[in-house]
């Protein structure tokens, strides 16, 4: 279709029969044209709803991530290590609850099930059998121990309350474990945690015996070592055949 341009020309001329349609013709073709063009910039104003952007939604910052995964990470460190240490707990406790059963009411040791005990006969008394396993396990604990200096083992009490017994039990079968020469009788906390830490690690036993417990007390309580000796023995004996 032709354009029209919106102004006009009047050039004067005679009237003829066709001017007066002609020029009205004229008229409405560009009126048209306005009223389209207005149209057409009404709708680019108003335009679509699906055209228009959203507001950008704020992000949290890197930093506060990092720190709520750090806070996260701790949390779960926490629940392991008191899971671990609740499970160590309950195993020890388990260890006291069986010693306590299995002890005679006068006697200082306990029966060694798996290892030492005999078919018991009608009639016979539990307390010799169970003193003569405490007798066996403490000239084992010696015949390990002999030759260390600082170490004298005649019970289950205050021979082992500076660590050097353990120290020196546990260095007979792992001599290249740690240097005995440079431990001190009177650093009892270093000695009783090299000593518990090195069994764990090389020979797996659990650490039933609690560090400060032990640095605390000068006569530990005969039950809670003859234990822990118990779980060493087992671990350990294989190693010297």
């Amino acid at each position: 279709m032709p354009s029209f341009i919106s102004e006009a020309v009047w050039i004067p001329r005679r009237k003829s029969e066709g001017d007066s349609s002609s020029g009205r013709s004229v008229l409405q073709v560009v009126k048209a044209r306005q009223s389209t063009e207005e149209k057409a910039e009404e709708t680019r104003k108003i335009g679509s709803v699906f055209d228009r952007e959203e507001p950008a939604r704020p992000r949290k910052a890197g930093h506060q991530i990092d720190r709520q995964l750090a806070e996260r990470k701790k949390e779960m460190d926490r629940m392991k290590q008191a899971s671990r240490s609740q499970s160590m707990k309950s195993a020890k406790s388990a260890f006291i609850q069986k010693l306590e059963g299995d002890a005679p009411k006068t006697g200082g040791g306990t029966n060694l099930k798996r290892s030492f005990s005999t078919p018991a006969r009608p009639g016979a008394s539990r307390v010799p059998n169970a003193s003569a396993v405490k007798d066996m396990l403490l000239r084992w604990c010696r015949s390990k121990t002999s030759g260390y200096d600082h170490v004298e083992i005649s019970n289950f009490s205050t021979s082992w309350n500076d660590g050097m017994a353990f120290c020196a039990l546990i260095h007979h079968f792992f001599p290249d474990a740690f240097d005995y020469e440079s431990l001190d009788p009177k650093n009892k906390g270093h000695n009783f945690k090299l000593a518990f830490d090195t069994a764990e690690q090389k020979a797996d036993v659990p650490q039933l015996l609690d560090v400060e417990d032990m640095v605390r007390m000068k006569c530990p309580d005969w039950k809670c070592v003859f234990t822990y000796l118990q779980c060493a023995y087992r671990q350990l004996h294989e190693l010297d055949k």
